[in-house]
């Protein structure tokens, strides 16, 4: 099959995934290109047999950027499937999808399966190293198991109750947007590379020469790349201030490092609010690693 994956990444986990998922349906003989959200190469859609859409979920929702793009797209009589990607194993997340799911429905295609990927978050909890290698394991796990369910037919089934979470925090998004503005680079820590403007994936950052500062516009999406990528922790995110973490998760170093971690001692607490994800893909994959 020829397979277009279209995706959007903040601080890059998303397309860490969108490169497994790459890679495993190569080996599977597809024909697959890859394009992000941001991308302005013209995407010829029709060409496609099958669509994977690929985002993190943002306050139990699809960013909006990624719901625009698929409007403009005008995805028409394809399979599909959702892949998303969170840092917190709550059954809210389900419905990070619906928005989407009700646009293709409109327009003829069919779901073909969904699959939420734990990853480590970019806000207010930073994760072991050891612990992420353990998570990682199992999403190859399921990258694998997906890649070879393409053709599953999946019914699309979330509860009124999930749907009403996601939209009330919905809202939380849309207020983060307009605190965004009042995001500010302390000067005394800033060492003017340049990073949070060059790799800032709506260009929502520029320098005011005028006034000789950075400066942020309407445009973010609370993606936290910014803050991710600055070297001196020098962004001041405002009322998230406190929740923010620095630094780029280093995947490849991650997934080198040996199997080492022991949840019998003082992170048996981490491993069980994770348990259940583990044991849904231990009961749902039944081949090897």
């Amino acid at each position: 099959m020829k397979i277009l994956l279209l995706y959007f990444t903040g601080t890059y986990s998303t397309l860490y995934i969108t490169t497994l998922i790459k890679n495993q349906l190569i080996n599977k003989s597809h024909e697959v290109d890859v394009f992000s959200v941001f991308d302005k190469a013209k995407m010829n859609v029709k060409k496609y047999d099958y669509v994977c859409i690929g985002y993190p979920i943002y306050n139990y929702n699809a960013p909006k950027i990624v719901i625009d793009k698929l409007k403009k797209l005008n995805i028409e009589n394809k399979n599909y499937l959702i892949y998303k990607v969170g840092g917190k194993n709550i059954r809210f997340n389900d419905a990070s999808s619906y928005k989407i799911y009700k646009l293709m429905k409109k327009r003829h295609n069919n779901l073909m399966g969904e699959y939420h990927y734990l990853m480590p978050l970019n806000i207010k909890e930073k994760l072991d190293d050891n612990f992420i290698k353990y998570e990682m394991n199992y999403n190859i796990r399921q990258v694998k198991y997906m890649c070879l369910s393409l053709l599953n037919k999946k019914i699309y089934k979330v509860s009124s109750i999930d749907r009403f979470v996601s939209n009330m925090n919905n809202l939380k998004n849309i207020i983060n947007r307009i605190d965004s503005k009042r995001y500010k680079v302390i000067k005394d820590k800033c060492i003017r590379c340049r990073k949070c403007i060059n790799l800032c994936p709506t260009k929502n950052i520029e320098y005011k020469w005028q006034k000789k500062k950075i400066i942020f516009n309407d445009k973010c999406v609370n993606c936290m790349r910014c803050v991710a990528v600055c070297p001196s922790d020098a962004i001041n995110i405002s009322m998230l201030n406190k929740y923010k973490l620095s630094g780029i998760y280093n995947y490849l170093y991650i997934n080198s490092i040996k199997d080492t971690y022991d949840f019998n001692n003082e992170n048996r607490k981490q491993y069980l609010k994770y348990k259940s994800y583990f044991e849904k893909i231990d009961n749902l994959i039944n081949f090897p690693d």
